[in-house]
């Protein structure tokens, strides 16, 4: 990643990671989701969370399983030290370290799994491939990759304009869009087994104290598992990769 890129993605992450921390909610039944795929595979050893936003991850991980070793990387100091702190009150020991995913601060063979869920999208081409490369080198042989990007996003529907110095950006800095045969040809370049598959999520909260809107609730929870499609769905491709 050049240093203009990534002054410009730290002073992005360190806005909405700080300033925009509630928008990380939406993120919490996927956040579940890959938790629980991970100590299905792994009862212990060292999970890593590359991107960990707001850390729910951690919280997810602990509440399952508190054997795991867990570890985080972020390019954010600003939100390393909250979340640090944040998670110290909660009782959950875990290591966070300042870094890129192109340039990983860890021995080769040193994790069991690597997590990375919305951050692959972020990435320009270059930094994409030699992030990938250095996830293969960091997973201990027999570990895994588990991460999710987003389902043929269009870029374009997100660009946004600054009149102050006429720059136009993605609102959250995405830089990649994915069909299935994308994703799965650039994982299986990097990995001996790789399967992808197209999964949502319903992130809407429980609401407490009216009837009206519990039952409104339910009944767009039960739409969602049987139809797969309401307001509210968060479509993704899921990807687990293995590392022989």
């Amino acid at each position: 990643m050049s240093q203009n890129n990534q002054i410009q993605d730290k002073k992005l992450w360190d806005f909405h990671e700080l300033k925009n921390r509630e928008s990380f909610a939406l993120a919490q039944p996927r956040l579940k989701f890959l938790a629980k795929q991970a100590c299905a595979l792994k009862r212990s050893g060292k999970i890593l969370d590359i991107g960990f936003g707001d850390g729910f991850f951690f919280k997810a991980l602990y509440n399952r399983n508190k054997n795991l070793n867990l570890y985080g990387l972020d390019i954010s100091e600003k939100n390393i030290e909250r979340t640090k702190r944040e998670l110290g009150e909660a009782g959950i020991d875990v290591n966070l370290t300042f870094g890129s995913i192109d340039n990983m601060p860890f021995p080769n063979d040193y994790f069991d799994v690597v997590v990375s869920s919305e951050v692959l999208e972020h990435l320009d081409d270059f930094t994409l491939q030699k992030g990938l490369s250095e996830i293969r080198r960091i997973l201990k042989p027999d570990g895994y990759f588990l991460g999710t990007v987003p389902v043929n996003e269009k870029l374009s529907d997100l660009l946004c304009f600054c009149p102050q110095c006429g720059c136009s950006f993605h609102r959250w800095g995405h830089k990649q869009s994915f069909d299935k045969k994308r994703i799965q040809n650039l994982f299986v370049s990097f990995f001996d087994k790789v399967k992808i598959r197209l999964i949502t999520f319903y992130w809407a909260t429980k609401p407490k104290g009216n009837v009206v809107k519990i039952v409104s609730y339910f009944i767009k929870l039960i739409t969602f598992h049987t139809t797969r499609y309401i307001l509210g769905a968060d479509y993704r491709f899921y990807v687990k990769a293995h590392k022989r």
